[in-house]
């Protein structure tokens, strides 16, 4: 009975496995059995099917799937994947950029500078107009205001001319400069606490009036990097000319200033140089001398000094008639004998 069994299994394979070899029906993998006609779940890998082929262990023949996140082993020719875990859906491909990570700030485009305006607005004029007359409460001024006027940067919507600052004495302007209101402030502040004293200690009386050169002027300050704007664009400087005092004494600003740095460190590097050529030149001098040896002998006497080192004369009265060293006597000076008796 078991020979019957195991010859039908046979032929039953054999055609099965013909049939898959045909291409037509895949065949199934006949599992072994022992004597008693059970199922082998732990073949041998040398045992025998009853067909005659070798068997293989089950974990060779069933190909387990591999754990998520697992490596497969690549076949030659092709590059080993990672297989995608269970539970993890592939992302879609995207053009978008990656958002900027915690805490990090995102770049914002730099802003359009706006134009700047022509004219003043009139909550500029209004602010100005208020600002400049609560400035010049408190000051002894005489001022003139302005229309407000712009150019580009340029321009003070509310400036004054000022005609004078002070009463007693009373500093005029001339010509009248045009500035801001903070600017007529300063210029009072400085009448009083510095220019007047110095007036009075240096020129003998105070100053009444003050020569100007050059107010509102729209340009670049001269000696700045990058061109930056003077004050004198705002209307908030003031070149001076001179001063007059009450005794019609005038000191001008450029012809009595006196050196400046620059030309006082001119003069001390001049000296500087005088003085270590003049020392150069005496070391000059005294090297040459060694050099030279002391002087040759003149064949006088060993005397300190020329006139010990001459051979001492003796100035006597002569005789009349008789010439001493070859001079009449009456002619080494003296009086003559006619005026000895004033002698």
């Amino acid at each position: 009975m078991w020979r019957i069994r195991c010859f039908i299994a046979g032929l039953a394979g054999a055609v099965l496995a013909s049939s898959a070899f045909a291409g037509e029906i895949p065949a199934p993998v006949k599992k072994p059995r022992d004597h008693t006609g059970a199922v082998i779940t732990k073949p041998s890998q040398n045992s025998v099917d009853v067909t005659g082929h070798h068997t293989q262990p089950e974990s060779e023949t069933k190909s387990a799937k591999p754990a998520p996140g697992e490596v497969t082993k690549p076949v030659p020719g092709e590059v080993a994947k990672p297989v995608p875990a269970a539970d993890t859906k592939p992302e879609p491909a995207t053009d978008k950029k990656a958002a900027p990570a915690a805490g990090a700030k995102a770049a914002v485009p730099p802003a359009a500078v706006p134009p700047i305006p022509k004219e003043w607005s009139p909550e500029d004029i209004q602010i100005a107009k208020a600002h400049c007359n609560a400035v010049l409460a408190g000051v002894d001024a005489v001022t003139v205001p302005e229309p407000a006027f712009r150019d580009g940067e340029c321009g003070a919507p509310a400036a004054v001319r000022l005609v004078s600052i002070g009463k007693n004495p009373q500093v005029a302007f001339d010509p009248p400069p045009l500035l801001t209101c903070d600017m007529v402030s300063a210029l009072h502040i400085w009448m009083k606490q510095d220019v007047q004293p110095l007036a009075k200690k240096h020129l003998g009386s105070e100053v009444i009036k003050i020569e100007t050169m050059s107010d509102y002027s729209c340009r670049n300050a001269y000696g700045r990097i990058g061109g930056k704007l003077s004050e004198h664009g705002h209307a908030n400087a003031l070149d001076i000319r001179g001063f007059v005092t009450a005794q019609a004494k005038t000191a001008y600003v450029l012809e009595q200033w006196g050196p400046v740095q620059r030309e006082i460190a001119a003069q001390v590097a001049a000296a500087k140089a005088a003085a270590e050529k003049a020392a150069a030149n005496a070391a000059h001098v005294q090297s040459a001398q060694s050099a030279a040896g002391p002087p040759a002998a003149t064949g006088m006497p060993g005397k300190g000094t020329l006139i010990e080192g001459l051979p001492k004369l003796s100035v006597g009265r002569a005789a009349p008639g008789a010439t001493s060293l070859g001079f009449d006597a009456a002619r080494l000076g003296g009086p003559k004998d006619k005026d000895k008796s004033k002698v």
